[in-house]
C-alpha cells in the first residue's frame, strides 16, 4: 500500500521555505513538509546552493545555515535518525500524529530511503 502514502512529483525544487516548512518547485507549486530529506547524491549541490547544510554535517561550512528539519542522504548521521529508536523513524511511524515527509532526489539512495 505504498502508493496510498507516497506521491511522486516530477519537478525541480528551486527554494526551501524553512519558516513555513514548504518547498517551492520550478512552477511555483508549494509542497508542505514536516521533515525534508534531500537525496540528490554526492554530485548534486542543491542543498548548498540554497544556502543550507544537513543537521549532521560538522563542522558547519562557512556561509551555510544549519537545517534542523532538513536532512541529506549524504549526511553521515542520517542512519542514526532512521534506526529503530531514532527520532526520524519515530516521527514517520507515529500513527496518532501523521506528518508530511518530503524526500527530494532522483538517485538510488532516494528510492532506498522511501
Amino acid at each position: 500500500m505504498l502508493e496510498s502514502r507516497v506521491r511522486v512529483i516530477n519537478a525541480r525544487m528551486v527554494d526551501i521555505d524553512r519558516s513555513d516548512k514548504n518547498i517551492i518547485l520550478h512552477d511555483d507549486t508549494v509542497v508542505p513538509y514536516d521533515t525534508l530529506i534531500l537525496g540528490m547524491g554526492i554530485q548534486d549541490k542543491t542543498l548548498s546552493s540554497l544556502g543550507y547544510c544537513s543537521r549532521g554535517i560538522a563542522p558547519l561550512p562557512p556561509n551555510l545555515k544549519r537545517a534542523d528539519g532538513i536532512l541529506s542522504i549524504d549526511d553521515p548521521y542520517l542512519y542514526n535518525h532512521l534506526r529503530q529508536d531514532g527520532t526520524l523513524l519515530n516521527i514517520l511511524t507515529d500513527k496518532k500524529r501523521i506528518k508530511n515527509v518530503v524526500i527530494y532526489g532522483r538517485s538510488l539512495h532516494t528510492y532506498c530511503c522511501i
